[in-house]
């Protein structure tokens, strides 16, 4: 209850915070998804703007981003993923869902 109670008196009750705020970025996976082409250094010299989203479908916030994520994509901006700790398996089972 006490859990709670903290939550719910936040400044930002539905703020999601990342446990990944003011860390290293998660290194980049050699392979892409099983049907989806991996990135290379050279996809970022395009001189295109590219937001990189390190996700997993095991995390809350990933999967509460995603349709924004989405909408930004279907609007032309380029949207770059990264599927960390997991199996590739579980990664793809996820973007065919959603």
């Amino acid at each position: 209850a006490g859990l709670f109670a903290m939550g719910m008196w936040r400044d930002n009750p539905n703020d999601l915070p990342s446990t990944f705020i003011g860390q290293p970025a998660p290194a980049v996976p050699a392979a892409g998804l099983p049907g989806i082409p991996a990135l290379t250094a050279a996809d970022f010299r395009t001189g295109q703007v590219t937001v990189l989203n390190f996700w997993g479908s095991w995390c809350p916030p990933c999967r509460a981003e995603h349709p924004v994520l989405m909408e930004m994509a279907a609007q032309g901006v380029r949207i770059a993923g990264f599927n960390i700790m997991e199996g590739p398996e579980a990664g793809a089972a996820y973007l065919a869902d959603y």
